[in-house]
């Protein structure tokens, strides 16, 4: 069989392509990126939990909230390194629906629920706009 620079014009599969079995090695390698993307979103919730968080309650975050975000944003660092494309903005809209999601969830009889959306989506978006950044650059310096 020749070799056809193109996988999708012909019905070759992958592990015919110079004997290498590349869906395999890229599905071995989510999981590492996944853990990898978990590190990332365990790291930004503890700098959101010392820095972001005094600043929106003028005090320390509760404990509980604390735990919320950092559980957000791991999701969000795992599902951006899971998925490992275009991270900035997966891990943007992830963590806005992620963190949303937490809100509506753990305030559905709390009156506060806008404010509620606004500080966990806001948290989120940004949030999962770094970890998708940080993400990338690591993968990035990974790879090379």
């Amino acid at each position: 069989m020749t070799f056809d620079p193109n996988p999708y014009s012909s019905p070759q599969t992958f592990a015919d392509d110079h004997g290498r079995d590349t869906i395999g090695s890229r599905r071995s390698s989510r999981l590492p990126s996944a853990g990898l993307g978990s590190a990332i979103g365990l790291g930004v919730s503890v700098l959101w939990t010392t820095v972001i968080g005094p600043l929106i309650f003028r005090a320390p975050p509760p404990i509980g909230l604390s735990v919320l975000i950092a559980s957000g944003f791991v999701v969000t660092g795992f599902t951006v390194g899971a998925i490992q494309r275009l991270s900035p903005v997966f891990g943007a809209a992830i963590g806005l629906l992620t963190l949303s999601t937490l809100a509506i969830i753990t305030g559905l009889k709390d009156t506060w629920i806008v404010v509620r959306l606004i500080v966990f989506g806001g948290s989120g978006l940004f949030g999962g706009f770094a970890i998708g950044c940080l993400f990338f650059l690591v993968h990035k310096r990974k790879k090379a």
